[in-house]
Order: structure tokens, then sequence, then C-alpha cells
């Protein structure tokens, strides 16, 4: 596995979950942004977040 590709700060700031309403700020963990309120994970693949609401993961969801 390769190790996580961090995000940079200012990236942080401006991106936020598509999938909730309010939108809330992502938070990188690992190789995923991750939202605090609905626990959707979005993919980081070669440096790029993979931010469409079907590219969200969740804990009890494996990839198909």
């Amino acid at each position: 596995m390769n190790p996580a590709f961090k995000i940079e700060p200012e990236l942080l700031r401006t991106v936020a979950c598509p999938r909730c309403d309010h939108r809330p700020g992502l938070t990188q963990k690992d190789q995923y942004l991750v939202c605090p309120d609905c626990g959707a994970k979005y993919p980081i693949v070669d440096g790029i977040p993979q931010l469409l609401p079907e590219d969200a993961e969740f804990e009890n969801q494996s990839k198909s």
C-alpha cells in the first residue's frame, strides 16, 4: 500500500462533503477525506480527492 498523500491545508479548508446539505468540512485520514457528520470516506487516488457522492465509502461497506 502506498503511503497516504498529504492534502495541502489550503485545499482542505475549501473542500466539503457533497452528501450533506450543510457542507461540513472534510478531514484527511490516511488515503481518504472523511466527513465528520455522515461518515462518508472519499478516496484520494493519485493525489486527487474523489469527491462525487457515488465515490463515498462507509465503514460497513466494502469497495466493489
